[in-house]
């Protein structure tokens, strides 16, 4: 199963599973909130009624018709079920004292249930007491009242759903994964070929670059042994060293990151650094770097220097001022700032990294608005982020690996 088939059904699932935990969730919590209105509706009858409900056995509550019951009435005005109703009401002087209002309950004795009503009295008016009962604490003519339901039968259902819901949750999921399993070569066929596609593409335009770059390379090196090391000559060195650069990261993120390997990014930063530090010192512009020794890197070192070399190359064309790298590590993840001085006003430049966009301070520098915008490719190919603004006269570029 390929990256691209796996990566569908995980997500296909997580899609699923929050759908049923939502609707799920929704049902049982419904279901729980029905049972507590209608257990409060008792309770509130019973206060209603100074402690006790209904009329009594025979009192009557059904019309009849030759004999027939023509309507019935349901829940809490039934006589039916205000009769097998399991409750009691105990009444609390100010003295403490408990007096027994009405007592229908099997599951403890008068004294017990005296003394489960008296533990209720801190207790805030409503709510739930030993998992299916429901309470309902209130005042009249001096005295605390205090009246405990039983519910069990009514939440039955409740847990009932509840176990369905849970069991009907897991077999869903596992029906889920057998269609997607199924199903999902099909589905993804058209994104693997296009996969495909474009990893034989890239490929081929790193194939095509490769001679080109490797002759421009033997070049150099025949210019170098006949005139001499030149400034002109590191500088194509340099550009060409960042092509080749941009094509090996190009060839490894076919590979999908098989490449990646530790290493120092102190090390890396401080080569970069001593490649620039000479046209940073014509323009007059200190450097600075302050990454710990500590900080080690698991990605492609190829496609990093690639980063590192563009923006050390596109601070040493826009700086005004001091260039300052620094690097970070909170966690799992390294933050890599790199800042200069600027003319640019205060703000968010996220559309730095857009193609072929150049900021407000690009006038009369070369450049074709590129450079950032492969960074920042080339960084979400490493899983990272990048983002760019400006602040008190400072243009920083933030990198998260």
């Amino acid at each position: 199963m390929n990256r691209i088939r796996k990566r569908f059904i995980l997500e296909a699932m997580a899609a699923v599973a929050v759908s049923l935990v939502i609707l799920l969730g929704l049902i049982n919590v419904t279901l729980l909130t029905l049972a507590a209105d209608d257990a409060d509706l008792l309770t509130r009858a019973i206060a209603d009624n100074r402690g006790f409900l209904g009329r009594g056995r025979n009192a009557g509550g059904l019309r009849f018709d030759n004999g027939r019951p023509v309507d019935g009435s349901l829940g809490r005005e039934s006589p039916d079920m205000q009769a097998s109703l399991r409750y009691f009401t105990f009444v609390f002087d100010k003295e403490g004292t408990a007096t027994a209002v009405a007592y229908s309950m099997d599951s403890v004795t008068a004294d017990e249930a005296a003394a489960w009503a008296q533990s209720l009295l801190k207790e805030k008016d409503v709510g739930w007491t030993a998992r299916t009962y429901r309470y309902r604490i209130w005042k009249s003519d001096g005295s605390t009242y205090v009246t405990v339901i039983d519910q069990g039968r009514e939440l039955l259902s409740f847990y009932r759903v509840l176990m369905i819901s849970v069991i009907g949750f897991v077999i869903f999921l596992l029906a889920s994964f057998a269609v997607l399993l199924a199903f999902s070569k099909r589905l993804t066929k058209p994104l693997e070929t296009a996969e495909r596609e474009r990893t034989k593409l890239a490929e081929d335009i790193r194939q095509s670059f490769q001679i080109p770059l490797t002759v421009m390379n033997a070049g150099i090196d025949n210019l170098e042994h006949s005139l001499g090391t030149s400034e002109e000559l590191q500088l194509l060195r340099r550009q060409l060293s960042r092509m080749n650069a941009t094509v090996r990261a190009l060839h490894s993120s076919n590979a999908q990151g098989d490449n990646s390997v530790g290493f120092s990014l102190k090390d890396m930063i401080g080569e970069c650094a001593r490649g620039y530090a000479d046209r940073f010192a014509e323009r007059g512009i200190g450097l600075e770097t302050d990454v710990p020794e500590t900080i080690r890197l698991k990605t492609d070192p190829e496609a990093l220097k690639s980063v590192l070399d563009e923006l050390f190359a596109n601070a040493g064309r826009f700086a005004q001022s001091q260039v300052c790298v620094t690097a970070k590590q909170e966690g799992e993840r390294v933050y890599i700032e790199m800042s200069n001085g600027t003319d640019l006003p205060d703000g968010d430049y996220a559309r730095a990294f857009d193609r072929y966009v150049r900021l407000d301070n690009a006038d009369g520098i070369p450049g074709n608005g590129v450079g950032l915008n492969r960074v920042r490719e080339q960084v979400r190919a490493m899983n990272g982020r990048i983002a760019a603004n400006a602040q008190a006269g400072r243009f920083t570029l933030r990198i998260s690996l």
